[in-house]
């Protein structure tokens, strides 16, 4: 099957679709595929899994694909029903949060999160994600109307956290999911016992619960994560770089409940950026986080604002008084330089100018605007500078 056959079946469905809700003809054309090119498929190896087989990350490629446009539409569209879904989280901290609500409310349990890959929906599009979110909540659904002793249970995109009372709890929702569709394997992934408690990492974040019921949080990364970040030497704005590091400087400070272990990852985070080439002195000056709040300047002097109004450099418009005689008028190389409605000079100047014959080869006897704009900046300069014995040239 070719490019071309694909996108003439997308566009004959797009198109009937626009024609029986009598979409606007631009809207139409918004979203008609020509000229695109056939999807391709590569993977990535995910190298921080371990065992014998090599495991991969599939990626179809829908740049320029005929399916590109109607995927972003069919995104945004689908996209507000997220909110809707009970066990879907934005970012990893919410799921610190809603750890943090469950110790709060004294519910104490054991820790035991699933992973799982969902095959036939490859990364590469933008509707495969929230497509993945959806299906997985239809059968969370299912799976959980019989299981009523598992608080929290959270998920962002394919990874699921959850607490059950122990691991026999844990392994009997894992086979449940493995049993609710017949392409879907959930591969789970205990907790390890510490001195501390039972311990589990889950996306950039390790969540401890201790034999009292309580939970605490550190930073956390893969050990097969290389030390990159954004070399100094980049071609990128200063200004940006520096943000970068500052988000991940708080990034680091959300993810840890203590600052001993805030402390500690960010001296690790020190020695990746000297690896990548940053001075000890902008280092420094990313560890405090920027105050966007001035602080209040005592007032030595004595200020006057003025409000100048708006000065157009378009010119005026002469009016046609017919044959009249090139004359030299007194009101000629009067400055008129003001078409703001709200300004006082304005009317004045058009009503001086309604009173006032103006000749009509405007171009040799009406100032430049140069001159217009000096005029009217020297006659502001003296309404301010009244009081005043010199005016400023």
């Amino acid at each position: 099957m070719t490019a071309k056959t694909v996108e003439n079946k997308v566009n004959l469905v797009w198109k009937n679709i626009c024609s029986r809700n009598k979409f606007p003809p631009f809207v139409v054309k918004s979203f008609v595929a020509s000229n695109t090119d056939l999807p391709k498929f590569y993977h990535l190896i995910k190298t921080h899994k371990t065992g014998p087989d090599i495991k991969i990350r599939p990626i179809v490629s829908n740049i320029n694909g005929p399916t590109q446009r109607i995927s972003w539409l069919l995104s945004k569209t689908l996209k507000p029903l997220l909110t809707s879904v009970p066990t879907h989280l934005e970012n990893s901290y919410e799921l610190i949060e809603r750890i943090q609500d469950g110790d709060s409310n004294n519910n104490k349990t054991l820790p035991y999160p699933c992973s799982l890959d969902t095959e036939g929906l490859p990364m590469g599009s933008s509707i495969s994600g929230i497509l993945a979110i959806l299906f997985m909540d239809k059968l969370e659904q299912i799976a959980l109307s019989s299981y009523r002793l598992i608080s929290p249970y959270k998920r962002y995109v394919d990874d699921i956290y959850l607490q059950t009372a122990n691991e026999e709890k844990a392994n009997e929702f894992h086979d449940t999911m493995n049993s609710l569709h017949p392409r879907l394997k959930f591969e789970i992934e205990k907790p390890t016992a510490s001195p501390e408690g039972l311990s589990l990492s889950l996306l950039d974040f390790k969540v401890t619960i201790t034999t009292n019921g309580e939970s605490s949080f550190e930073f956390y990364k893969k050990p097969a994560k290389k030390p990159l970040f954004v070399h100094h030497q980049s071609a990128l704005p200063k200004r940006s770089k520096t943000n970068f590091i500052r988000n991940e400087r708080r990034r680091i400070q959300q993810r840890c409940s203590t600052q001993i272990t805030s402390n500690k990852h960010d001296r690790d985070f020190d020695n990746i950026l000297r690896l990548n080439g940053y001075p000890e002195r902008t280092i420094h000056e990313t560890k405090h986080l920027q105050n966007h709040q001035r602080d209040p300047q005592t007032q030595t002097k004595e200020w006057h604002y003025l409000k100048i109004p708006f000065i157009s450099i378009r010119p005026a418009k002469p009016k046609n008084h017919g044959n009249l005689q090139e004359r030299k008028h007194p009101s000629a190389n009067r400055p008129q330089v003001l078409h703001s409605e709200t300004s006082p000079f304005t009317q004045l100047n058009r009503k001086e100018m309604q009173q006032t014959k103006l000749p009509h080869r405007r171009h040799q006897f009406m100032p430049t605007e140069k001159h217009r704009l000096s005029a009217h900046v020297q006659s502001l300069w003296r309404i301010l500078h009244r009081k005043h014995d010199t005016i400023p040239t």
